[in-house]
């Protein structure tokens, strides 16, 4: 709990979380705390199943700019909720991010496009920090 208080009290500091629930309301105030009192510490929460709306942690990134949800389905950035679903996938995202294509219904004019973001699996996320450091 001290490194992780010390750690966040630095300027600029850049948490990312995988693995965790924010079920623990020490470390959830510690978190919290830091990034009410440090508007340029960053908070990215990499989750392995979709969050609903009345979570806490999906509730807090409403509230924090500074708190970046990365969900399955959708993410939470800038305190706005949206799925993902880019046109192109970039390279660099090859195992961490599916795009989905639906077949278009009857009478509707294309196909639409959907993501699924694979980040907060581990072993992905591992992954993906091993292709990014060559």
């Amino acid at each position: 709990m001290d490194r992780l208080t010390r750690f966040l009290e630095q300027d600029d500091a850049l948490l990312i979380v995988a693995g965790f629930s924010f079920g623990d309301e020490h470390i959830n105030n510690l978190i919290f705390g830091a990034l009410e009192n440090r508007p340029r510490t960053h908070v990215y929460a990499l989750q392995f199943e979709e969050l609903s709306e009345d979570s806490v942690l999906i509730k807090r990134a409403y509230q924090r700019s500074n708190l970046i949800v990365v969900g399955p389905k959708t993410g939470v950035i800038g305190g706005r909720r949206a799925k993902w679903a880019p046109s192109d996938t970039p390279a660099f995202m090859d195992g961490v991010f599916e795009l989905q294509e639906t077949p278009a219904a009857a009478g509707a004019p294309e196909t639409a496009k959907t993501g699924l973001m694979k980040i907060g699996d581990f072993a992905r996320f591992c992954n993906f920090l091993d292709s990014m450091a060559g």
